[in-house]
């Protein structure tokens, strides 16, 4: 079983920063928003730092040019019920701060944020943005290790 542990830390947007703490089940694709708690700059124990602030120790820099992938990833997780928010994290559910936005010039649906959005949703929707770009480069990561697999003589069975 592979865990990913992951502190989303956000300023920026309404009330105080926030930081995010969250566990990400790579084998079963469930997200766990543990606990929201003070903006923390240093890294908690093993985690993945994802942030929208200049943190020395950040792997992923979240901008508001990811806000649109952002918020699909967090209907996609929620419609597949792969994620679930701690009630000690409850006040960081995005849910009710993604406005619809109509229809994009290619027939799909835009969203935009309320301008009331607290730091610690935003946290939540970048944790789920890097949960989606995770999961796209593991798969990448499997299918090169499949073909290298193959290239050495393995078996393909389909």
């Amino acid at each position: 079983m592979t865990k990913r542990l992951i502190q989303a830390s956000i300023t920026g947007f309404e009330g105080e920063p926030r930081t995010v703490y969250s566990l990400y089940d790579l084998d079963t694709g469930l997200l766990v928003v543990n606990k929201e708690v003070a903006f923390r700059e240093d890294r908690f124990g093993g985690c993945v730092i994802v942030s929208n602030a200049e943190l020395p120790a950040r792997e992923a820099l979240f901008t508001v040019d990811h806000f649109p992938e952002a918020i699909e990833a967090f209907f996609e997780l929620s419609r597949g019920k792969q994620i679930h928010i701690e009630d000690k994290a409850s006040r960081s559910n995005p849910t009710h701060c993604i406005q619809d936005d109509g229809l994009s010039t290619n027939g799909g649906r835009t969203y935009r944020i309320n301008p009331n959005t607290l730091n610690c949703q935003v946290a939540v929707m970048a944790t789920c943005w890097y949960v989606k770009r995770s999961r796209t480069l593991n798969k990448v990561v499997n299918m090169a290790d499949r073909l290298l697999e193959i290239q050495r003589g393995g078996i393909l069975s389909v």
